[in-house]
């Protein structure tokens, strides 16, 4: 072996050997399913401790009633080296009914006489206008007697609570219950004309249940990789009939 030759070249076969065990631990690393970190801010350690917050106020409207629920759910989770998430959360669902339109027209109908029935409403609650139709024709006696219209609700399961998964790639937080099918279980409610001695069923819809995390939350870079957030808003054109409305917004804190 030429030894003068090696002599001069040492250098760049040492820098050429460091550059290939480098390359060769970072196929390595991704072939593990592994992010390689890079220095700087968008190096952050992601993993750890996490807790968290979600946020849910749903509602569905006409001009004669509104029929929805707010919500609020606390959850906390490890995430792992590979992004992988394990861990708990408890939300809360609170309905909520407000017929404010629908018992002023009852009133005013009860004071009137004939046509001023015309100002009930029609279409999904046209069953209110019928049962006053039907106390007018009874010489006043039953609709003397009506109260308004009313809903309660009989929830089996208030708070949801359970095991959630999820994952975190490229700096975007999912989360999800593992249970899905069980948590987001719909709420039944029932609709009724409330009588001085008496109720009258008129309705048993079902709200249908949003989960506490719809959309992924991005981690913002200025934190350090210590805070995520996510919010979402839809409504109903201002044409539609009833009008819907959706927001919900979440947030997740590394603290250890």
């Amino acid at each position: 072996m030429n030894v003068r030759w090696i002599r001069p070249r040492l250098p760049w076969l040492l820098a050429g050997l460091i550059a290939a065990v480098g390359l060769a631990t970072v196929a390595i690393w991704s072939l593990a399913g592994l992010s390689v970190q890079r220095d700087g801010p968008e190096a952050a350690d992601h993993t750890g401790l996490w807790t968290g917050t979600s946020g849910i106020t749903m509602s569905r409207e006409t001009t004669d009633f509104s029929l929805g629920y707010t919500m609020q759910c606390d959850f906390w989770f490890r995430l792992d080296a590979a992004g992988k998430v394990q861990g708990r959360a408890y939300a809360v669902y609170q309905p909520t009914f407000d017929a404010a339109g629908l018992n002023n027209k009852i009133q005013l109908a009860k004071s009137a006489v004939g046509g001023a029935l015309v100002l009930l409403p029609g279409g999904e609650l046209a069953f209110a206008r019928s049962a006053i139709e039907l106390g007018k024709g009874a010489t006043n006696l039953a609709i003397s007697g009506l109260v308004g219209v009313e809903g309660t609700f009989d929830d089996p399961r208030p708070v949801r609570s359970g095991e959630i998964t999820g994952s975190l790639i490229h700096d975007k937080l999912t989360l999800r219950w593992v249970d899905e099918q069980s948590q987001t279980a719909g709420i039944p409610a029932e609709i009724s004309l409330r009588y001085v001695n008496r109720k009258e069923l008129l309705a048993r819809p079902t709200l249908k249940v949003e989960e506490p995390w719809q959309i992924a939350a991005k981690v913002d870079a200025d934190s350090g990789g210590l805070f995520a957030i996510a919010q979402k808003r839809t409504e109903s054109k201002p044409e539609d009939n009833p009008k819907e409305s959706l927001f919900v917004y979440w947030t997740a804190s590394r603290v250890q």
